[in-house]
């Protein structure tokens, strides 16, 4: 049965064309207020179900319409839910018998969602409030619903100290918990593998196409997670033969505010497949790249005031309720919303519309510095060409990045002889020596665990295993 709080009837017997037309203009999604005319019920029992779905935007010729009842009824409840509805009025209730009047109304039940029956016959009206249970009333009461969401998104705080911007992944393995540790490591390599995709597809690098994928790519609540996503796109940059430099800029822009017009608000509501509707909604109104999208996790999802936080934009209205429905139909299949990626590659491929299409993001949050080296440690690996706007990084940071390239290039058990090295790397090996990157023996300079660890070249869980004696 429905909850008392939950569903009301009421009586318009012969209702007035001009009453049905102030019932009618009550709809309005974005204030949380659906209003669903049915057809006559035909002869498939989820007829209604449909028609709720028809009110709620979704059309058969756009992607994911479902067919089975338990498809459509799980719809409904997604998109109650997403779209946060308040109150779903359903004109005309006495054309259903009370058992499918009931479904729809324990359904919007169970999303918080009040539901108002509308009905012609007063006998059909006494017959459901006894079925549902439903509350009488003399006429609909819709009170403005005012969303209030907790702002997650976060200014990114300070870094934990390490005295070399490429030996952080080390130094947080000797820092944190074994747990913590798993979790920025995650951070790390996912912004390291979707930094590698990225510059696959790329053959040249400019400032203010990096710039934005990075700060997409960087983005995360948490300050801690946010530092970890910038050294794991640093070392993707690195094995690609770049010394780079990422700065936070003091004064971050705020993120940029994207609310679609009617028109892609009915096009977004179309889809019932929540992955179409965000990947169309994020197409027309950010202009985030395919590339970029199938880096992004889900846990880079933000909740914001206005609406849903994405890659630099807060997304309002109908795409606000696609991304949140489609946040839960992952996280719902018990996916890890850090590990997970935010669309799948068969989800990102079917989308075939142009991407980008929308406004540029506020620009100027990071500052992308980056030199080419005379090598990468994969040499079969693509090495874009830099775009001559681009600013080389300190000389520090290119000594550095210079010598661990070598190393790395080498196998565990052979060196470098120290008489081979130049000034600027003897500079370089005494302080990679200082934070145990290397060591020194016989004239020859050496990798050592820690540095080949920091890159990705030593298994993860290989590794906490056989220090497992140091997290005691």
């Amino acid at each position: 049965m429905t909850s008392h709080l939950t569903t009301f009837t009421v009586l318009n017997p012969d209702i007035a064309p001009q009453t049905m037309a102030k019932l009618l203009r009550l709809h309005d999604p974005d204030q949380g207020v659906v209003v669903c005319h049915p057809v006559p019920p035909g002869a498939r029992a989820n007829h209604l179900a449909h028609d709720v779905l028809h009110a709620l935007g979704k059309r058969p010729w756009a992607s994911g319409w479902p067919r089975a009842q338990a498809a459509v009824e799980k719809d409904i409840r997604r998109w109650l839910d997403a779209e946060r509805i308040s109150d779903l009025l359903l004109v005309r209730a006495d054309l259903f018998a009370p058992d499918a009047l009931e479904r729809i109304a324990t359904l919007a039940g169970s999303s918080g969602t009040r539901t108002w029956l509308i009905f012609d016959s007063a006998r059909q009206r006494r017959a459901a409030n006894d079925a549902l249970d439903a509350i009488p009333k003399t006429r609909v009461e819709i009170t403005s619903r005012v969303e209030a969401e907790r702002t997650t998104a976060q200014l990114p705080s300070e870094p934990w100290p390490s005295p070399s911007l490429w030996l952080a992944r080390a130094a947080a393995a000797m820092t944190f918990t074994p747990e913590a540790f798993q979790d920025l490591d995650t951070h790390i390599w996912k912004a390291h593998s979707a930094a590698e995709r990225w510059l696959v597809r790329h053959k040249t690098l400019a400032p203010d196409r990096l710039g934005r994928f990075l700060e997409a790519i960087t983005r995360a609540p948490d300050g801690r997670h946010r530092y970890a996503r910038v050294i794991g796109a640093n070392s993707a940059l690195l094995v690609s033969g770049l010394a780079a430099e990422v700065h936070d800029l003091t004064t971050p822009p705020r993120p940029t505010v994207s609310t679609p017009t009617p028109e892609q608000d009915a096009v977004i509501r179309c889809h019932s497949n929540p992955a179409a509707a965000a990947l169309y909604a994020l197409a027309i109104l950010t202009d985030l790249d395919d590339t970029t999208l199938s880096g992004l996790s889900l846990d880079q999802i933000g909740a914001n005031s206005g609406g849903v936080s994405l890659g630099g934009y807060v997304l309002r209205g109908a795409a606000a309720a696609a991304l949140r429905a489609h946040y839960a139909l992952m996280t719902g299949g018990r996916m890890d919303p850090l590990t997970n990626r935010l669309f799948t590659p068969s989800q990102i491929r079917a989308h075939k519309g142009p991407w980008g299409t929308g406004p540029p993001a506020n620009g100027g949050a990071i500052e992308v510095r980056l030199a080419r080296l005379d090598d990468s440690i994969d040499i079969t690996h693509p090495q874009p060409q830099l775009d001559p706007k681009f600013k080389p990084p300190a000389p520090g940071v290119r000594r550095e990045a210079g010598l661990i390239v070598r190393l790395l290039g080498l196998t565990p058990t052979r060196a470098l002889t120290l008489r081979g090295l130049t000034e600027d790397e003897e500079k370089a090996t005494r302080r990679l020596a200082a934070v145990d990157a290397v060591r020194l023996y016989d004239g020859r300079v050496y990798a050592t665990e820690t540095l080949r660890f920091s890159y990705y070249l030593s298994n993860t869980t290989r590794y906490l295993v056989e220090r497992g004696g140091r997290w005691a």
